[in-house]
């Protein structure tokens, strides 16, 4: 049978307590947020390769490579959730990624001219990318955890929106408006928006998403227990 994240099979999540209504919302909200880091990662790409092209006269080539670097320290972000991923739930994983990408976030600033400058928009980027994939793929994970066996939410029909949401909004989007935004906003405004767009991100899952998966996990713990008492409350789906 079809198992939630936690193993817990899913027909014992989906009982009258289990509002529909906040399944369908999470699962939508999830294929959102996707698009937001799709939009969000490509964005940092453009203009970062931007930024060392005008700003600090880097050839395309050392732009690329530059850029291609940051990506580097995804491995070491995947290595300790691998090996720590028990000590937290998905909920507070996916918390503590956009936590962490909102405090890095900031770095892309242009407080700090010269070499320096540069470095620190590097290391942004370094820690700001990994925590965003972090983040986007325990999302991709949970849209398709939660799917539907039938209905609109199946797992075929969660995939493709996922794809037209990173792909054909987020990606298409990103590089464009990132661009355009530096260059005729400048590089700070660019960067206070990229970090506006991060807490809105962390406020919407935390409302729509964490909250959800946290009472799952409350229930799926009683369902272990043996102590899930069923109710005749059942809620209308969307």
């Amino acid at each position: 049978p079809r198992r939630s994240v936690t193993g817990v099979p899913l027909q014992a999540l989906v009982t009258p307590t289990t509002p529909t209504r906040s399944i369908r919302t999470m699962i939508v909200s999830l294929v959102v947020f996707n698009g937001l880091r799709g939009f969000l990662i490509s964005g940092l790409e453009a203009a970062t390769a931007m930024i060392l092209e005008t700003e600090f006269s880097v050839g395309k080539i050392g732009s690329g490579l530059l850029v291609g670097s940051t990506f580097v320290v995804g491995f070491g972000v995947s290595q300790v959730v691998t090996k720590f991923k028990g000590l937290l739930s998905e909920a507070d994983w996916i918390r503590a990624a956009l936590v962490a990408a909102c405090v890095w976030a900031p770095l892309r600033t242009r407080f700090v001219a010269g070499r320096p400058g540069c470095i620190l928009l590097l290391v942004g980027d370094a820690f700001v990318i990994p925590c965003l994939f972090l983040a986007g793929g325990l999302a991709e994970g949970l849209s398709l955890s939660f799917a539907e066996p039938t209905g609109w939410l199946n797992d075929l029909n969660i995939i493709v929106a996922l794809r037209v949401s990173i792909d054909v909004g987020g990606r298409n989007v990103g590089p464009a408006l990132a661009c355009w935004t530096v260059d005729n906003l400048g590089r700070t405004t660019y960067a206070l928006h990229q970090w506006g767009i991060l807490l809105a991100s962390l406020a919407f899952m935390e409302l729509l998403v964490c909250r959800t998966l946290s009472s799952h996990r409350q229930q799926e713990e009683a369902i272990a227990r043996g102590t899930f008492v069923k109710t005749d409350r059942e809620d209308g789906g969307i």
